[in-house]
């Protein structure tokens, strides 16, 4: 049996609640409401700013851990656990999005569910991106070891993601694509990859500072560039990337000073059934909030609902299909 960091199941917990709000705050942004309120302003800056290259980066962490003995039953899995989901799921959300157009901000035509081998329907776009990073990394697992290696694999990485940017803005069909997810986030997880020894290595009972005084030092200087990148409008790749990194150390070592927390732990064990249903589950809650008129009362209300409904009717909604033996997800 692998074993599970519980602080890990933390920071899990902490990243997909972030993602359901930062997704709750977006649909409305994106359909012009509340873009003056700091509230959501906020929240879509601060969230965006980091909560996806966490998850990259917890991933590229637990792989980095792992000892491959089979390269064919490691790659047979990640298809099993990333590939299968994201196709069934992609499709289902794509003609669902086609059926109730007129409930969705971003239209999907009939001709993007045949494209979702390269242009990734949102939100399902990072079950892809995750499965080829778990399956190069199988390739290239047996080198982890090796230093030369490490700076050769960094290095390219990081190429890879100063690239994307320019890239993209060249040739603006490649934005949204799988490519640009790729090397938009590839970075993360081979950091994740070789500084899984060092963050799985911390004693959390032999660690008073780092649980209280380094996380607030490490989450003030986040804030600090954040606040620096709205006030001048800077838009720089280094502060984009540092940024990300800052957010998600930030989370890290926040999460090691909750170690115990029971809520957040089982909400990180449920992080992909939750990432997987909260968008079709909050489409049905942003439907009724419409018709009963609460959305045009009160942002903050309506954000809440959105994101409570989008955590919990995701579970529900699991746990009903696993007791019909309709849904079976990783955990």
């Amino acid at each position: 049996m692998k074993e599970r960091y519980r602080w890990i199941d933390i920071a899990k917990g902490i990243g997909i609640l972030l993602v359901v709000v930062g997704h709750a705050t977006s649909i409305y942004m994106d359909k012009g409401m509340y873009l003056k309120s700091i509230l959501y302003r906020n929240l879509y800056q601060y969230i965006y700013s980091f909560h996806m290259p966490m998850f990259i980066m917890i991933s590229g962490l637990l792989s980095g851990r792992k000892s491959i003995e089979s390269k064919r039953y490691e790659i047979k899995r990640n298809i099993v656990a990333y590939g299968i989901p994201y196709i069934v799921f992609s499709l289902g959300w794509g003609i669902t999005k086609i059926l109730l157009s007129r409930f969705v901000v971003h239209e999907t035509r009939v001709k993007d569910l045949f494209l979702i081998p390269f242009y990734p329907i949102v939100p399902y776009w990072y079950l892809y991106a995750l499965l080829l990073m778990n399956v190069l990394q199988v390739f290239v697992n047996h080198n982890k070891n090796d230093k030369k290696f490490r700076y050769f694999h960094l290095l390219m990485a990081l190429s890879g993601y100063i690239v994307c940017t320019y890239v993209t803005e060249m040739y603006s069909w490649l934005k949204g694509s799988i490519i640009e997810r790729f090397l938009s986030l590839y970075i993360f997880y081979v950091i994740g990859v070789y500084s899984g020894d060092f963050f799985l290595g911390i004693r959390v009972e032999k660690s008073k500072m780092m649980k209280a005084i380094i996380p607030v030092m490490v989450g003030s200087v986040w804030f600090i560039a954040c606040k620096s990148k709205e006030l001048f409008a800077y838009e720089v790749l280094s502060l984009n990337f540092s940024i990300a990194i800052l957010g998600t150390v930030f989370v890290l070592l926040l999460s090691l000073s909750m170690n115990n927390n029971a809520f957040l732990e089982y909400l990180g064990r449920m992080t992909l059934p939750i990432y997987l249903l909260h968008t079709p589950s909050m489409l049905v809650m942003q439907t009724l909030i419409k018709v009963t008129g609460i959305e045009d009362v009160n942002g903050v209300i309506s954000l809440l609902i959105l994101t409570f409904f989008g955590v919990f009717f995701s579970l529900l909604i699991y746990y009903v299909g696993k007791k019909v033996m309709i849904l079976q997800l990783a955990e």
